[in-house]
């Protein structure tokens, strides 16, 4: 009897195992899905990575590395991820790098986002309650190249007449280190609009780059949750990252002043007027490196936008079905394409751009929607992987197969991070309105109070009482909404306790040995910090002084 090497054991088991995998019954293979890239979709793409998995029959492990766009794209054309996400579309060199492999790379948006500039003004300032800081190019290029190094400059209170800060207030720079799309759109938006004032150049003199030769009295930050805990914290600063990471943040956004000479912040802006007039390329499979959404015309266009690109490849055969397909690190599964299709379909899916625009990011027109569902057709899987399907109302005819990713699969976490946030909107509504309350009782005692005065300086007795009921009622609002924001602070510590002793127990229940999607509880246990911190920071900010 012939002796089987240990290298056709596990050829012949790796067989079995896929073979059964494919089959209609029970499907024993986890399969796996790994992207990287930017940071600004990060919490987009994790939520995603968790409702598939909580959705998906056949046990998935997915995760996303947010690690910028530049290491992402490198990665993706070196084949270590599955997929990329960026802000920037691939080069020349690495298109052709992907086609060399016999390949071909897709360009996919995947939303519209804006990249926002965001204050923390020094202390001692004051503005106008509502008004943001206007800055034109020229102003923001000079603070960003440290021409401009003072809040008190010319360029900056001569556009801001509501705006009072301290003589002399140093400016403090924050910027992104290594490869990242924010840093680029920035240096795009300033190098077009105020090309005489943006200094700053890359090390090889480029004045438009991922990576930028920053001045020696700036400070350098990793991600945009850096970026906004850096600018949060820092009186003077200004910093960039996507405008709803900043605005989630609390932070102060700057009103820029657009190709149209209006200013306006990204949050009244139009962002999806730019990807109208902006020329786009025919197919997926087009190049993309020259499509900018940056400075583009109209009076409510944010001048900077730009896409989100899902980065795929076109050939996702995987070689055959008698095992996974290593390339350099990474070790890709054959049924892996058939994931990555269903997931790419997911995002673009009505409920996928509505998920995109819940994190302040803008869906895409179904121009561009249609674009990439020619694209995705394109795509190449092996004929003997099986397709997943999606069940977005009850199909019990083919609800319960083994390749549907089903809308009436949930988790339990998920659903209590959904309950949980609706109670959060709630409880922020109900001291949205006692704030309200508060300040027209604020209002009638100031109005009461003068006309008071007015009538003794006239001689006429005057009734008091009417005063003296508005501030009772004032002061009656002020303990109603110390209350509200206790029990906000409650909710938010008892629904954290829960949920975090629900993953601990999901944690410990797990089988040694076993892949599982843990991205998914990371995902739910930071969600739920960053609940709680904003809700906590709410209340901070809304309490009245009475």
């Amino acid at each position: 009897m012939t002796k089987m090497s240990a290298g056709m054991f596990a050829a012949v088991v790796a067989m079995a195992v896929v073979l059964a995998s494919s089959a209609d019954g029970f499907e024993e293979l986890t399969l796996t899905l790994h992207g990287s890239g930017t940071t600004n979709p990060s919490r987009l793409l994790w939520l995603t990575d968790s409702l598939v998995t909580a959705r998906s029959k056949v046990p998935i492990h997915a995760t996303y590395r947010a690690v910028g766009s530049s290491a992402g794209r490198s990665e993706f054309v070196n084949n270590l991820n599955d997929y990329a996400a960026s802000e920037l579309p691939l080069s020349p060199s690495q298109s052709s790098d992907v086609a060399s492999d016999g390949d071909v790379a897709l360009h996919f948006p995947l939303h519209i986002g804006a990249i926002g500039v965001f204050v923390n003004l020094p202390t001692g300032s004051s503005i106008a309650p509502g008004a943001a800081v206007n800055l034109t190019a020229a102003a923001a290029a000079g603070i960003f190249s440290r021409t401009i190094t003072t809040w008190d400059d010319a360029a900056i209170v001569g556009v801001n007449p509501g705006l009072t800060v301290p003589a002399g207030a140093a400016i403090t720079v924050v910027h992104r280190v290594f490869g990242s799309s924010s840093t680029s759109l920035l240096a795009e938006f300033l190098n077009a609009a105020a090309p005489s004032q943006w200094l700053v150049r890359s090390s090889g003199g480029d004045a438009v780059a991922a990576v930028l030769d920053w001045p020696a009295d700036t400070v350098g930050v990793e991600g945009s949750s850096q970026m906004a805990a850096k600018v949060g914290s820092t009186p003077g600063s200004i910093g960039y990252m996507d405008a709803g990471h900043g605005i989630d943040a609390g932070l102060a956004e700057v009103a820029l002043q657009n190709a149209a000479g209006l200013f306006l912040t990204s949050a009244k802006a139009d962002i999806a007027a730019a990807a109208s007039v902006a020329p786009l390329p025919a197919s997926s499979a087009d190049a993309w490196d020259s499509v900018t959404l940056v400075n583009q015309p109209g009076t409510t266009t944010w001048p900077i936008v730009s896409f989100t690109y899902l980065l795929l490849r076109q050939n996702q055969t995987r070689g055959d079905t008698s095992g996974d397909v290593v390339y350099g690190q990474h070790r890709q599964q054959p049924d892996s394409g058939a994931l990555l299709k269903a997931y790419a379909e997911f995002l673009f899916s009505t409920e996928g751009q509505e998920l995109a625009a819940k994190f302040g990011f803008t869906k895409l027109p179904q121009t561009v929607i249609d674009l990439n569902a020619a694209g995705l057709a394109t795509i190449r899987l092996h004929p003997d992987v099986p397709v997943f399907a999606f069940e977005e109302s009850t199909d019990t005819v083919n609800g319960a197969k083994e390749r549907t990713i089903s809308v009436k699969r949930k988790s339990y976490e998920l659903v209590a991070l959904d309950d949980h946030d609706a109670q959060l909107t709630a409880a922020a509504a109900s001291i949205d309105a006692l704030t309200t309350k508060v300040a027209a009782l604020e209002a009638s005692a100031s109005s009461g109070s003068g006309t008071a005065a007015m009538a003794s300086s006239s001689g006429s007795s005057s009734d008091d009482s009417t005063t003296a009921n508005v501030a009772l009622a004032v002061a009656a609002i002020a303990i109603i909404f110390a209350l509200a924001a206790g029990i906000v602070a409650a909710l938010t510590l008892r629904k954290l306790s829960e949920l975090r002793a629900v993953i601990d127990a999901v944690n410990d229940s797990l089988v040694p040995g076993k892949r599982s999607n843990k991205a998914s509880h990371k995902y739910v246990k930071n969600e739920l910090s960053r609940s709680a911190s904003s809700v906590y920071s709410d209340v901070e900010l809304r309490n009245v002084n009475v």
